[in-house]
């Protein structure tokens, strides 16, 4: 974790050039430019001639046998897998501006031959012409909405009219008397109104239970929060090159710092996701159907428990996905937006009942309908293998000492085998060329698709996590850190396993670094297991009162609420920081300061986001489920309406109070 906050500090401060390019900057300055647009806005003022087309060109020598020294440039940077390809040029053009003379119309097959001969003209100086890959091209007239638009934007409008109906039903019963609240709030209509009330919600969302547990393990939520800050961090700055750039020779360099380390470093933050969700999960197991406590976890129950939480958090997921696959893609247009929107909204259509499966990362990945969903899905296909360990290790841990270590085995050894048939020395790198348009991430049978979210290396962490559980729940009300020297190790083992971000990321990023299975092997093979147990050493640790500074940080108040609120801010992020992109229309200057500025400002938008859908999503379906799947209400619910009347000056004695 610390390591995680170090490295992305050292992306502000530091960049470290480990060489450069034959090539001199003025020389690469007299280059075809990789990226150029014309203004977007000025050309759709043409009315019904405007016509703006955003096309990847791509170069070729005009005389193969003697090419220019333009083309020489060209493969010589290309032969460094840290630059841009520049025979790739991906340019926005206004077509009535720079090729007035094409007659065809832009849906015509002959279309795209035309403007490539017309737009190769501008390049014969270099001795190089072209060809048009990808292409399209806008007009200005208006998009159309489909029935599947107006519907969600129907049921939208009503869904916002029962919230605000909700809220003033439920705000304004507080005005009455004890009594009176508790007859309108208590029928099946008032309970089914009063769980989409805001201030309910909010308070639902606010209370901190003074139990001893909950005061204990309250630190979880708030490394919750910082990592889900790191990992928004790190989609910024990939984000910060998805389209159009003005300074590329930086991205170029962005390899040879530190910074790369912290940008490759994405899954272990993940991995920390998946460990929590693990631990709370095996913790509460443990705590509640122990052989002292009598309840018996039986199938009944954990058909119970998948449901609850499938429920809890499909709910706010699948409101994202509707959203992003329909009136999203109405709220702007630009150079880049049917790249980006466009290619979600068709693949949201073709396969967003998959991620609602959470089977999503493991079939037609490639065409995965809102890419950073993988996260969920394995963290559902995780949420039931770790039931089904402790479904046959609750009455007896014991077991766990034999089922862990053997299902890491089986997960490692296919994980390992990928490795090896595929000949993979290190993860994806942050290139320019595999963070435009997240080119990498759709490739069918890539790194990403394969490796980062594929099920079975991102099991490691939610293993962790159970054993972590357990030994939390072994050790609840136990002195561990007695001595100095506990501390001491505490912080040594902590940093130690940290490292496994940092030291080797450097060498794999390294202008030295060549491809070993001496290396790669051992790597993929512990790297999360070290991780994942250095979080829960560190997590261990926080709850028995070590850590100094780090403990305050992550059980300062509000990262309480905020961790609470990390889920949903995690599932909007994603759709923010894409319409953000897409909105864009001419080059972008990216460095360290403006990539943090963006990656503030996503997370402070993300988290207003993430607030919005708790109480108007995933609080009322929590809601839901509490009032009407468990028949009854919440001890929450009485604590929020004692508080209210209090606030509202209506009469708290301790009979009313009784009462409630």
């Amino acid at each position: 974790m610390m390591k995680e906050i170090i490295a992305s500090l050292f992306l502000l401060v530091i960049t470290i050039n480990s060489g450069g390019s034959a090539i001199t900057d003025k020389e690469y300055a007299r280059l075809p430019p990789v990226f150029e647009l014309d203004n977007f806005d000025r050309c759709m003022l043409l009315e019904d001639e405007a016509l703006y087309c955003t096309m990847e060109f791509h170069l070729y020598p005009l005389n193969p046998k003697n090419t220019s020294k333009t083309w020489n440039q060209i493969q010589e940077l290309k032969g460094d897998a840290k630059n841009y390809y520049h025979d790739r040029l991906r340019h926005g053009i206004c077509v009535p501006f720079v090729c007035p003379n094409i007659s065809t119309k832009h849906d015509d097959p002959q279309f795209k031959t035309q403007l490539a001969n017309c737009y190769s003209k501008k390049y014969e100086q270099y001795g190089v012409y072209g060809t048009i890959g990808y292409m399209h091209c806008e007009t200005n007239e208006p998009r159309v909405y489909d029935f599947l638009d107006i519907i969600v934007a129907i049921f939208v409008v009503f869904y916002i009219i029962l919230i605000v109906y909700a809220s003033f039903y439920e705000g304004l019963a507080r005005y009455k008397s004890p009594q009176e609240y508790e007859r309108l709030t208590s029928s099946t209509y008032g309970k089914f109104v009063s769980c989409f009330s805001i201030p309910r919600n909010w308070y639902r969302l606010k209370y901190v239970s003074d139990s001893p547990n909950v005061q204990t393990m309250k630190g979880i939520q708030g490394v919750r929060f910082y990592n889900m800050f790191l990992v928004i961090l790190v989609h910024s700055c990939m984000m910060a090159s998805i389209a159009s750039v003005s300074n590329v020779k930086w991205c170029h360099k962005l390899l040879d710092s530190i910074s790369s380390v912290f940008l490759a470093s994405g899954p272990y933050g993940v991995e920390t996701f998946f460990l929590i969700s693990s631990l709370l999960l095996s913790h509460y197991i443990f705590t509640h159907f122990n052989e002292k406590s009598g309840r018996e976890l039986n199938l009944k129950t954990l058909f119970r428990i998948f449901l609850y939480r499938y429920i809890r958090i499909t709910s706010p997921l699948a409101v994202v996905l509707i959203l992003h696959s329909t009136l999203l893609y109405h709220v702007g247009r630009g150079p880049w937006w049917e790249a980006t929107l466009g290619r979600d909204r068709e693949f949201c259509r073709e396969n967003g009942w998959l991620n609602l499966l959470y089977v999503n990362n493991f079939v037609n990945p490639s065409r995965m309908c809102f890419i950073e969903t993988w996260y969920t899905a394995v963290d559902m296909q995780a949420f039931i293998l770790v039931l089904a360990i402790l479904y046959f290790s609750v009455r007896k841990p014991e077991r766990l000492w034999w089922i862990v270590p053997s299902v890491w085995l089986v997960v490692q050894g296919i994980h390992l085998k990928t490795i090896y048939e595929r000949n993979i020395s290190n993860p994806m790198s942050p290139t320019g060329e595999n963070l435009f348009l997240l080119r990498a991430l759709f490739e069918v049978d890539g790194l990403w698709v394969k490796v980062t979210a594929s099920t079975f290396p991102n099991l490691v962490g939610s293993l962790v996590g159970l054993v972590a559980g357990f030994i939390f729940y072994k050790y609840e009300n136990e002195r561990i850190f007695t001595k100095k020297i506990h501390t001491v190790l505490w912080w040594i083992i902590l940093g130690c396993g940290l490292s496994i971000v940092l030291f080797p990321g450097m060498w794999i990023f390294s202008k030295n670094f060549y491809p070993t299975y001496w290396f790669s092997l051992p790597y993929f093979a512990f790297n999360t297991t070290i991780y994942g147990i250095s979080i829960a050493v560190f997590l261990f640790g926080v709850t028995k009162g070590v850590g100094w500074m780090a403990k305050w940080c992550v059980e300062w108040g509000p990262t309480y609420i905020l961790g609470r609120i990390s889920y949903s801010t995690f599932v909007v992020h994603y759709a923010y920081v894409v319409v953000k992109t897409s909105l864009k229309r001419g080059l972008e200057y990216i460095d360290q300061f403006s990539i943090l500025g963006d990656a503030l400002e996503v997370v402070v938008c993300s988290t207003i986001l993430g607030l919005i859908m708790v109480l108007t999503v995933e609080q009322p379906t929590s809601a839901l489920q509490s009032a009407f799947m468990e028949k009854r209400i919440s001890t929450v619910t009485s604590k929020v309406i004692n508080e209210q009347n209090a606030s509202n000056k209506i009469d708290n004695s301790d009979e009313k109070e009784k009462n409630l």
